[in-house]
């Protein structure tokens, strides 16, 4: 179905997922991106001490949206794939401003969000999956 609605020679696909350590700690944010000519970049952020998985779903996101801004042209076509529902519900109440921002940004790019199931094998969002857990074991700086 992902390949029906965006398909990977047209979209470049974001893949984000956040990680934090018993949900409170030791947050890490994950983005993995593939363009339309195959080529794809893996980021693994730590997010802070004191983090909840929320707030590590909400930094992955906002780091992916000003990745994308730096690297794109703006004839591309770009879908969000993220199993944050909580997130992207909260977008449409306007709660997320750092978010919001950040997607304005790439306002001239045709930008769909699309919430994805978890651990149900689809290969980018479980190399975000990887990258979160990796940030989430960088060393962290103390946020409070």
């Amino acid at each position: 179905m992902l390949e029906e609605r965006y398909p990977q020679e047209a979209w470049i696909r974001v893949y984000t997922d956040g990680s934090a350590t018993e949900a409170v700690k030791n947050g890490g944010a994950g983005v993995y991106v593939q363009y339309p000519s195959g080529e794809w970049q893996a980021e693994a952020i730590p997010t802070g001490l004191h983090c909840t998985n929320y707030r590590a779903e909400v930094q992955a996101l906002i780091h992916a949206a000003y990745t994308i801004n730096d690297r794109v042209n703006h004839d591309n076509q770009v879908v969000f794939l993220t199993d944050a529902l909580s997130v992207l519900q909260a977008m449409t109440s306007s709660k997320l401003p750092q978010l919001e921002h950040a997607l304005h940004n790439i306002k001239s790019l045709r930008t769909v969000l699309q919430w994805i199931p978890s651990h149900c094998g689809v290969q980018g969002n479980e190399e975000a999956d990887r990258m979160a857990k990796l940030g989430a074991e960088d060393e962290q700086e103390n946020n409070l």
